[in-house]
């Protein structure tokens, strides 16, 4: 957890905490509790900064808006809410941000909410690492970072170099790392840039050797891309998002695409392995197999149900088509 994040808890802690810091006292046994309406009623404390000193909530304008659905008429005053980009939106949105900070800011406990919440989650971590082609990947959290920093070694005793720091990518630290990929010989990463920290994301590959940036391997429409990388290191399949503004958010999901990409290729001419389903309520990922035969699609809707499809890349002309638990073998365990 880095400042956002910790901003984001001393929030919470506050508003469900009172003037004892947070800490709720126990309830009395019920041999103890004499006069039920008194202490139900009983006032709350006083909190130490007095509410008058504080600013006051900003006033929000209430149109005369509403629908009638099915002879009933319901009642939308602040539908011009739901235009978040709108000058008025963005001034509602940040004098209420500018009370909300002075509030909790006011409240007692934070400071030593800010030293336990540092104590907690500003450590030293690794991950576990990733070997491919005889280099090991991994990422590391610092204390001092606000980010963590994806790292690399030739061989277990090789020297730790840098590979991706995303703390540098942005002056307001807003730009941030999302999935990376090695290849199978060690020697590429494909890896999602997030901008703002969307989830809008923009694909790009990484020499591991030179350490630079590929200007042609950038793919835009990221967002739910996870690179499978070819066993022969030459190219990934990956989901694809169309960016057009005109399709709305909530059939952005059904526009999801799997194609492939070569490397050095242009990005705009990859071809689609997997048309998109054109069912905004399901959501299509890819896997490919470790020898590169076996593409798998998934078609999930929601969390209880997925549909599974295969395709064999070997076969000349080869489609997608539903795998049958029981019947389909891909792999001869005897031979593992």
């Amino acid at each position: 957890m880095r400042p956002s994040m910790l901003s984001l808890l001393l929030g919470l802690a506050a508003a469900c905490g009172g003037a004892h810091e947070g800490v709720r006292p126990a309830p009395a046994p019920a041999s103890q509790v004499t006069n039920v309406t008194q202490v139900s009623t009983r006032k709350r404390a006083p909190a130490t900064t007095p509410a008058t000193s504080l600013p006051a909530l900003p006033a929000t304008q209430r149109d005369a808006v509403a629908d009638t659905l099915h002879g009933v008429t319901v009642p939308d005053p602040y539908r011009w809410l739901e235009d978040e980009k709108a000058p008025a939106v963005q001034a509602w949105m940040q004098a209420q941000d500018r009370v909300t900070r002075a509030r909790l800011g006011a409240l007692p406990g934070r400071a030593a909410l800010a030293r336990r919440f540092r104590d907690l989650y500003y450590v030293e971590s690794i991950s576990a690492p990733a070997k491919r082609g005889g280099r090991f990947f991994y990422s590391r959290t610092h204390k001092d970072r606000e980010k963590a920093i994806v790292y690399w070694r030739a061989g277990q005793k090789g020297a730790e170099k840098v590979l991706l720091d995303p703390n540098g990518w942005s002056a307001d630290g807003t730009v941030s790392l999302g999935l990376w990929a090695p290849s199978w010989d060690g020697r590429k990463v494909a890896f999602t840039k997030r901008p703002n920290a969307a989830d809008e994301a923009i694909l790009h590959v990484l020499d591991v050797d030179s350490g630079a940036i590929s200007t042609v391997d950038v793919i835009p429409g990221a967002k739910y891309a996870t690179p499978r990388w070819t066993p022969d290191s030459r190219g990934f399949y990956y989901e694809w998002l169309p960016t057009d503004p005109k399709i709305p958010v909530a059939e952005r999901p059904g526009y999801t695409e799997i194609r492939y990409h070569a490397l050095g290729a242009d990005p705009a001419a990859d071809p689609i392995i997997h048309a998109r389903t054109g069912d905004p309520s399901t959501f299509l990922s890819a896997y490919l197999s470790r020898d590169g035969r076996w593409l798998f699609a998934y078609v999930m809707r929601g969390w209880s149900e997925n549909d599974v499809y295969i395709r064999d890349l070997h076969a000349k002309g080869g489609t997608f088509r539903p795998l049958v638990l029981g019947k389909d073998t891909l792999y001869d365990v005897r031979a593992w």
